[in-house]
């Protein structure tokens, strides 16, 4: 099964704590979401928009391990996204929040992303600019 990661999930050291098993294999976009963050980071729907990811191979044991740590079915829900990539659209699993408000990420955690970023060969400007999209989102939603 194919996992599409794009918050802390991206970073290779804490994948290999949480889902040893897991095997990084690539990147790719969600189309039509945006990166959001309710403390931690969150996906929602914005057409136009797209969320970059890091696709690992996991095994039965290593989802239910991200079950427990995203808090499925209770904090996190999960269902199959189109996610594409170089070599062609693959479906993934990928994690969406149940609710709660937007609030910004805590440096550390915005860190462990980063450092994913980095993992994955994706670009930090990206990171960068859509934490600070949302920032500009997030201080007219507390207004």
């Amino acid at each position: 099964m194919m996992y599409a990661a794009y918050g802390s999930n991206l970073n290779h050291e804490q994948m290999a704590i949480r889902c040893p098993k897991a095997k990084f294999v690539k990147t790719g976009t969600l189309k039509d979401y945006q990166l959001v963050f309710r403390g931690v980071a969150d996906i929602e729907w914005n057409l136009g928009s797209s969320v970059l990811v890091g696709l690992w191979k996991i095994t039965d044991h290593c989802l239910a391990a991200l079950d427990r740590y995203e808090g499925y079915p209770n904090f996190y829900s999960r269902d199959i996204a189109e996610i594409q990539t170089k070599t062609g659209e693959i479906n993934a699993l990928i994690y969406y929040m149940n609710s709660g408000e937007y609030y910004p990420p805590m440096k550390t955690y915005y860190e462990s992303i980063y450092i994913g970023y980095k993992n994955c060969g994706l670009p930090i400007k990206k990171l960068e600019n859509d934490l600070s999209n949302f920032k500009t989102m997030y201080e007219s939603y507390i207004q």
